[in-house]
């Protein structure tokens, strides 16, 4: 499904979607200004209330973009908290494009179960960790 997609599919699924809204869409605006609060590029100017440049308002507009794309073309999934994270490092060194199909790759393909409703992959692999640590590091583990 990946690997047969048309150049700019990101874009064709923003303008599809245009005029429409969802839960996913409310839940992103409110978690872009939480993203990475501290970091230089997506820090707000508390005082006037605004970014410090046009690259900041870019880069946000860049995240919701590639947030609400992939909301979108997986309905199923839409938006789960700490994708707003993961899309964000990735528009520091790539493409809005590139940045949605790598985390299209990540959420649907490497883990596919940390961004489901039941988060199945994310608990399995907290329970796993769990008893790795009591078994290797038992003193921390205490």
């Amino acid at each position: 499904r990946i690997h047969e997609t048309p150049p700019f599919y990101m874009y064709n699924i923003l303008l599809q979607h245009k005029n429409e809204t969802s839960n996913a869409l409310n839940d992103i605006e409110k978690d872009l200004h939480r993203t990475l609060p501290e970091h230089i590029l997506f820090k707000k100017d508390e005082k006037e209330k605004n970014y410090n440049s046009n690259s900041q308002e870019n880069l946000i507009a860049s995240l919701r973009n590639v947030l609400q794309a992939y909301a979108w073309r997986n309905q199923e999934v839409g938006y789960c908290q700490s994708m707003n994270i993961l899309a964000a490092v990735l528009l520091l060194f790539m493409s809005e494009e590139e940045a949605f199909w790598l985390l299209s790759v990540i959420c649907e393909v490497i883990l596919p179960d940390y961004y489901t409703e039941p988060l199945v992959g994310l608990i399995l692999d907290q329970h796993i960790f769990e008893i790795l640590l009591q078994q290797e590091i038992p003193d921390l583990y205490a």
